[in-house]
């Protein structure tokens, strides 16, 4: 009774949930809090990813003065601000691919644009009897598909000049369109257009989101808190816990259960590596053909994330995922991997 009890508290896959937040910053140095903008690449469009990037002062990690308006110089550091935002470069790179469709004919040659990639049809309805026909009438036609490439090179420079921090983002948009022959769908694709709306405004997100991942961030992971005792201790360690009857254990996991875990001290993460780092490369137990110490492994990569060291957190993600094969650890890695991009 007394394991069934603990157990319906307890992750039937062995995971459960960790609240933390970062130690460092992924794209602000520590101690800059506002920047300039400084466009290294001195076009109407690269000045208009400027501005929109420094629109969204309320969830970035540090405050990034828009660009002055007409001839007015840009602010510097003389102005108050500690570094700057340098816009290095911006390169666009757009294919078109063709294939024949079947599109409704209107009965006039004229094309139709689809923004989710779906064909529009023209229906009459017939009633014959208790009977309704529903009558489509298509006619050949091209499917034409704009695929955008996009990459920004970014730096946060000092006030001297010096790189602090550099990261590249690279977004992709298409834009889709229908018509009955290839030249007029071409001439519906407006690769301008694109570049200068969904192309801009992808790359200002994307650069926000590096802005905004800054220290004392919290994030919600999910981890691996049982399976073997020195997890179960780890998890244990993390939540605060000093219970040792089965009733405070019992208020324990409902505490849990709750996601009443109050955050992590330092030391209650330094026990927790240590038991991970151990049983991630003892030797594989009998029957367990590694899963142990895969889970272990994983829990490593979010200490490393609590470090702000992304590079090492998509490394052991993917290095336990090799044994454990889950989607949601493949779907960390990348993450991971995105963040370290932006060191």
């Amino acid at each position: 009774m007394t394991f069934f009890l603990l157990a319906s508290f307890a992750s039937a896959n062995d995971t459960g949930s960790l609240r933390f937040a970062y130690t460092q910053s992924a794209a602000v140095p520590d101690g800059v809090r506002t920047l300039a903008p400084k466009d290294a690449v001195r076009t109407a469009e690269s000045r208009e990813l400027l501005r929109l990037v420094s629109m969204d002062r309320a969830t970035l990690a540090v405050d990034v003065l828009p660009p002055a308006l007409g001839k007015t110089p840009d602010p510097t550091c003389a102005s108050g601000a500690q570094g700057f935002l340098s816009l290095e470069a911006v390169a666009w790179n757009g294919t078109t691919t063709h294939e024949s469709v079947q599109i409704a004919d209107r009965g006039v040659d004229v094309a139709s644009q689809s923004a989710e990639h779906s064909v529009s049809t023209y229906s009459e309805r017939r009633t014959v009897g208790d009977f309704a026909l529903a009558a489509q009438t298509t006619r050949p036609g091209v499917r034409a598909t704009y695929t955008l490439q996009a990459d920004a090179e970014w730096a946060i420079r000092a006030c001297d000049g010096s790189v602090l921090r550099g990261w590249t983002d690279r977004q992709t948009v298409s834009r889709v369109v229908e018509a009955t022959s290839t030249k007029a769908a071409d001439a519906m694709l407006d690769p301008d257009g694109l570049r200068r709306t969904d192309g801009l405004a992808s790359l200002a997100a994307a650069a926000q989101h590096a802005l905004s991942r800054g220290r004392g961030d919290v994030v919600s992971r999910k981890y691996f808190d049982a399976g073997a005792p020195e997890l179960i201790a780890a998890a244990r360690l993390l939540r605060g816990s000093t219970a040792t009857t089965f009733q405070e254990r019992l208020a324990d996991l409902r505490q849990h259960a709750r996601g009443d875990d109050p955050t992590p001290d330092e030391t209650a993460w330094s026990a927790a590596r240590k038991l991970w780092t151990d049983l991630s490369e003892a030797p594989t137990r009998f029957s367990d053909r590694g899963r142990v110490s895969a889970m272990a492994r994983y829990d490593l990569a979010l200490a490393a994330e609590h470090d702000g060291d992304f590079a090492t957190a998509a490394r052991d993600a993917q290095l336990a995922n090799e044994t454990l094969g889950q989607d949601w650890i493949a779907v960390y890695a990348a993450e991971m991997e995105a963040m370290a991009a932006v060191r």
